[in-house]
């Protein structure tokens, strides 16, 4: 499986290109989860972020919200997930997420 670097993944988080990647996550209490169709919202995050053991907090980096581009646009927050991969659109392939220092 390719891999990424977490700064990577920033960059492809706000390249207008990369709307409608799919993102696979643990969260804290360990259970996983998939987010399809996604796309770096427009909208600000009011609130505290948090970064635990093995996390990583976009929020930290400029309160990052994630939408889902169905034309509903509901809001996703990434906070107290663990991001694992990243599929990019129009491609079958998971990319994993390295963590560095964490």
């Amino acid at each position: 499986m390719e891999a990424i670097s977490i700064d990577t993944f920033w960059k492809i988080l706000h390249d207008p290109a990369s709307r409608g990647f799919d993102l696979k996550y643990r969260k804290t209490d360990g259970s996983f989860g998939i987010k399809h169709n996604l796309g770096k919202s427009g909208k600000r995050f009011e609130g505290k972020s948090t970064k635990g053991k093995l996390r990583y907090d976009l929020i930290e980096k400029g309160s990052v919200l994630l939408e889902d581009i169905d034309g509903l646009a509901r809001p996703f927050t990434l906070r107290n997930r663990l991001l694992i991969a990243i599929r990019l659109p129009r491609t079958n392939n998971w990319i994993r997420i390295i963590h560095k220092n964490y």
